[in-house]
């Protein structure tokens, strides 16, 4: 809704919102810039609360023409010479602090080793980069003396994102009534590069 209202004050019908969101996304699905639709709560709470038997996401993902994932799925990303892997969620939790947030994309992240983990839902953005040690090594011979080993310790840094969204906050809305902070609009955006594996991020 225009207002930002709940769902009993919206201005617009169901319909009419999914019909203005596909006009908006309709160039960007036509150049291949969108990977897939995830649904989330307040797609379940519209099924739930109007009776209706598909999910306005897949609807909008059946119009625009591009994948419908669900709540969550992994993407694995060939660019150039490199491969990224990504898992996305739409998120969980009425946590208010930044604190639980990192919490929830951290528990995410101990589930799914992707380069980038993205979590949406809590209408904040923020990108928090998490670093790791991976030993990378060989065996030279059967027996397991320490001059036949080789190995080496790679740094590598993974991102937990938080997309963040693109509505404000504004008197009598939803996000008033439950007492949550403004939203800064806006996203996080991930540059994956092609002839060296590396990325990097940028609020």
């Amino acid at each position: 809704s225009p207002q930002s209202a709940d769902l009993g004050s919206q201005t617009a019908t169901v319909g009419q919102a999914g019909k203005a969101l596909a006009y908006a996304l309709s160039e960007a699905a036509e150049k291949g810039k969108i990977v897939a639709l995830l649904t989330g709560n307040h797609e379940q709470r519209m099924v739930k609360d109007t009776g209706q038997d598909q999910d306005p996401m897949q609807r909008l993902a059946e119009t625009l023409q591009v994948p419908f994932a669900g709540y969550e799925a992994p993407f694995v990303f060939e660019v150039g010479d490199q491969t990224y892997t990504l898992y996305a969620n739409h998120g969980t939790g009425g946590g208010q602090t930044i604190g639980y947030v990192l919490a929830t994309m951290e528990r995410m992240g101990m589930n799914h080793r992707c380069d980038v983990i993205v979590m949406a839902h809590r209408h904040v953005k923020i990108l928090h980069e998490r670093a790791h040690w991976r030993v990378v090594g060989e065996i030279k011979k059967d027996d397991l003396s320490p001059d036949d080993l080789a190995f080496e310790y790679r740094e590598e840094i993974d991102y937990h994102l938080a997309a963040g969204c693109f509505s404000r906050a504004v008197p009598s809305s939803f996000g008033r009534k439950i007492v949550a902070p403004p939203s800064v609009p806006g996203t996080v955006t991930v540059r994956f590069h092609a002839d060296t594996r590396h990325k990097h991020a940028r609020v």
